[in-house]
């Protein structure tokens, strides 16, 4: 009887734990499917947060692009019409990304939905780094079905711009000498001076577009580069120091020339446009997209007084791949609101003429009147 007894036992503990590892089953099974129907859920709202996103960013660009058609900067009237360019799909090459000035200019052309290559030179020898900013942008541009894309290639060194311009239609060269002074560039790090990048880089640009048939050339210069003995003589006269400044001026003023003379070579089929901005400071280049007409004034002679601020020269630059106005233009940029009495000298439109700003044409060559586009 004994002996039955513990058979029974055994087996009474032996039923007890088959039904636990059931129950046990059934739980795990349970629990898998509640987080099967977790996950779905979880994958539902990524899925309505990104139609969302796609939504509002399209919604952003329609906006941006109406205000877009409603306004134009300086004094540059007349958009390019779609036939007047070679290849409208074709993208823009900004040179100098890693500059913020250059940061405005690719915020404006991914505004109006045109394609960016952006080019700057390597921090590390063999590896492209891709700043956060700029890695926030490409988000942003896949939202908007737009092409950003990051390479590396340093304009002290013509040969890695060889096949960087195939298939551009446009080029922004906004780079800038790490060094002012000339003297501590040839110390520190020859390659970064103004003779390296302001002259011989531009040189070295100037020659990639023309032999990649680019369309469009777009030069952010620098007030004053006309005349660099007079220009740095004006400045120390206002207390800034001009024999610093005259090394940059020099070299800048030279690759301009370069930049003239190889749209020259082109017989018409690439236009050069030189903007040069007056003192920019540490302004943002943040919301280029932004910048209304009225801040922006254009004028030539070497004025050297006023600021103007990095969001509407990238704003400009970016506009001046599209207007036919712009070509073969070389212009003083300043903020409108830092010209002394500007507003009090603007004249009444006389009838039959719209008022300034808004047909004001930029005429070209030296002593074109200057005005608020």
């Amino acid at each position: 009887e004994m002996e039955e007894e513990d058979e029974l036992a055994i087996e009474r503990r032996v039923l007890a734990a088959a039904a636990r590892a059931v129950a046990a089953e059934s739980q795990r099974k349970a629990s898998a499917e509640k987080e099967r129907l977790a996950v779905g859920e979880r994958a539902a709202g990524h899925a309505r947060l990104l139609a969302d996103e796609l939504k509002r960013g399209q919604r952003l660009f329609n906006e941006q692009e109406e205000t877009r058609k409603r306004q134009m900067l300086g004094n540059f009237k007349a958009f390019v019409h779609p036939q007047s360019l070679r290849c409208i799909a074709c993208h823009t090459v900004v040179v100098g990304a890693g500059g913020r000035t250059a940061r405005a200019v690719i915020e404006k052309l991914l505004s109006i939905r045109e394609p960016v290559l952006a080019i700057a030179r390597p921090t590390r020898r063999g590896v492209v780094d891709i700043p956060r900013w700029f890695a926030e942008l490409m988000q942003k541009g896949r939202l908007r079905g737009v092409s950003l894309k990051w390479d590396v290639a340093d304009v002290s060194a013509p040969e890695t711009l060889a096949k960087i311009f195939e298939g551009a239609k446009a080029v922004v060269f906004a780079c800038g000498s790490r060094h002012r002074n000339a003297t501590l560039a040839k110390l520190e790090d020859p390659t970064r001076g103004p003779e390296h990048v302001d002259y011989k880089g531009l040189v070295a640009v100037s020659e990639a577009a023309l032999a990649a048939d680019v369309e469009r050339l777009v030069v952010i210069s620098e007030a004053g580069a006309a005349r660099p003995r007079h220009s740095a003589l004006a400045r120390a006269v206002e207390g800034d120091f001009g024999a610093l400044v005259w090394g940059t001026l020099k070299w800048k003023r030279m690759g301009e020339l370069a930049a003239l003379d190889a749209c020259a070579k082109s017989e018409g089929r690439m236009s050069c446009t030189i903007l040069r901005p007056t003192r920019m400071l540490e302004s943002s280049s943040d919301g280029s997209h932004r910048v209304e007409p009225g801040e922006v004034y254009l004028a030539q002679g070497d004025h050297l007084r006023g600021h103007v601020s990095r969001a509407a020269v990238g704003a400009l630059a970016a506009e001046a791949i599209f207007l036919d106005s712009a070509h073969g233009v070389v212009t003083e940029v300043a903020s409108s609101s830092s010209i002394p009495g500007y507003k009090a000298c603007r004249r009444a439109p006389k009838q039959g003429e719209a008022p300034a700003g808004e047909t004001t044409e930029s005429k070209g060559g030296n002593g074109s009147e200057g005005g608020e586009g």
